[in-house]
């Protein structure tokens, strides 16, 4: 699927925050916010699996006590066993 068929697919549904945690999501959404999410958390180029599951799972560790992206974020960056790490977040002022 491409993210035209993807935005369409999805056009009556709004997140709060979409999460497309696998290889090149962030060339798939051609670098931009996905257009009925808040915050969209996007990966460039390969992720390993080990990669993805550690980095999500730093983030919703936090997440789910503060319910805010912005520590949420920070937290997994930190944390990342990607070095440097290949994770966009798609919010103002909250780019890596």
């Amino acid at each position: 699927m491409r993210f035209e068929a993807f935005k369409r697919a999805t056009h009556s549904h709004q997140f709060s925050l979409a999460v497309l945690n696998c290889c090149s999501t962030f060339e798939f959404a051609l670098g931009n916010k996905i257009p009925n999410a808040s915050t969209c958390i996007l990966h460039q180029d390969l992720v390993l699996r080990d990669v993805a599951y550690n980095f999500m799972e730093c983030f919703f560790q936090t997440f789910e006590h503060t319910k805010d992206v912005h520590p949420s974020w920070d937290y997994a960056v930190q944390n990342s066993n990607e070095n440097p790490p290949r994770y966009y977040c798609i919010l103002p002022n909250l780019n890596s």
